[in-house]
């Protein structure tokens, strides 16, 4: 997992110089399908015929399968021009994608495998991990372009500058990380995915009210199917969980003894 995670940190930050924003957030939207694609994946092997819904770490199902086909079209028509330079560039994003969905799918199946982990006992064994994964490319191409910057100007005021904004990205990003995996942990790695495309819709909605942008009729209503789709996700696993608790408390008022005598007497007709 934290290998997967530096390999998505280092192809991510690479397509951003390979092609333009708005084709990487489009290529990003698949993230949500490929998760759900390898959560069905992962899950029929931990799963019986009696086992109940929660058993793996996703089931199949035709709503929810349809409502990643909409909620990632609805991104596809927000974005507003796709200009493809570079074909090597969008094969590094989805790289990108892919190695982001496995990752998810495997913090998923951590916790949901080891129920006792906590969230900091994952971050003390992911992290460091990841780092030492992304220290070569920090040494061999961040490093020297830092000191090349620092030769041409050297300015104390900007180089203190640099390492607050470093220092609040770092605490943020932890927050974030933290958020994440919690989320990961009630919920699944689809709804993290979900929640996800939640973060671009609300970056269209922000552009609107801050810089005073106007959507087109387009772009409107890809950005109200993507906030229907999302409603219609939450209100799809409520009703799941709903079920779920019922299908366990009848579950719960039979005894080990009264299933017993049940199969004896469907055995003795």
């Amino acid at each position: 997992m934290a290998v997967l995670a530096a390999a998505d940190v280092a192809l991510t930050n690479f397509s951003y110089h390979l092609i333009p924003i708005s084709t990487l957030t489009l290529i990003k939207s698949s993230l949500v399908f490929f998760t759900y694609i390898l959560s069905i994946a992962y899950g029929p092997e931990q799963m019986t015929p009696l086992s109940p819904p929660s058993s793996g770490l996703e089931r199949f199902r035709l709503g929810i399968f349809a409502t990643m086909v909409v909620i990632m079209g609805s991104i596809c028509v927000t974005v507003p021009k796709m200009e493809v330079k570079k074909f090597f560039g969008v094969a590094v994003a989805f790289g990108a994608v892919i190695v982001g969905a496995l990752r998810w799918v495997l913090v998923h199946r951590a916790f949901k495998r080891y129920p006792s982990l906590s969230i900091i006992q994952l971050l003390l064994l992911m992290q460091p991990l990841a780092s030492i994964a992304l220290s070569p490319l920090v040494v061999f191409y961040e490093i020297p372009a830092f000191l090349s910057s620092l030769a041409d100007a050297f300015d104390p005021s900007k180089l203190f500058a640099a390492a607050v904004v470093t220092a609040l990205g770092v605490g943020v990003a932890v927050a974030v990380v933290f958020s994440e995996f919690r989320l990961v942990g009630l919920t699944s790695s689809v709804s993290l995915c979900v929640a996800g495309v939640g973060k671009e819709v609300l970056t269209i909605l922000m552009s609107v009210v801050i810089f005073g942008e106007v959507l087109s009729p387009v772009v409107l209503l890809g950005t109200l199917s993507s906030i229907a789709g999302i409603l219609f996700y939450c209100w799809l696993r409520y009703k799941e969980s709903s079920s779920g608790a019922r299908r366990t408390s009848e579950a719960r008022r039979f005894s080990p003894k009264d299933v017993d005598e049940a199969q004896q007497i469907m055995e003795n007709q």
